[in-house]
């Protein structure tokens, strides 16, 4: 009856281990399709912040239009770029996590 045991519990240490494994392949999936969509986002804000400073240049021809126009790109940079650290550190937290979730105890 021991050796059954020992078998039955090397068993399911098998089975709780590639069930683990699928988990982490998961998780590194949803890291990897998060940074994606990050990468997107931030290729999508530059083209629109680059659109506007073209229009800002073209529609406010006044030193004072352009100082104001200058003003809002660089806090809708910053904002964008706030964005894209606040997602790269959540990112960054996933892998992590998950790097911690596939070493051995």
């Amino acid at each position: 009856m021991g050796r059954d045991c020992r078998r039955s519990g090397s068993v399911i240490a098998v089975i709780k281990f590639w069930q683990d494994q699928g988990k982490a392949q998961e998780r590194a999936d949803t890291a990897i399709e998060t940074a994606r969509l990050a990468s997107a986002a931030n290729s999508l804000i530059t083209d629109k912040l680059n659109n506007f400073r073209v229009e800002a240049a073209q529609t406010y021809a006044t030193r004072t239009a352009l100082s104001e126009a200058e003003t809002q790109l660089a806090r809708g940079i910053e904002t964008a770029v706030q964005g894209i650290f606040t997602r790269l550190d959540t990112l960054n937290t996933r892998i992590d996590t998950l790097i911690n979730l596939t070493k051995p105890h």
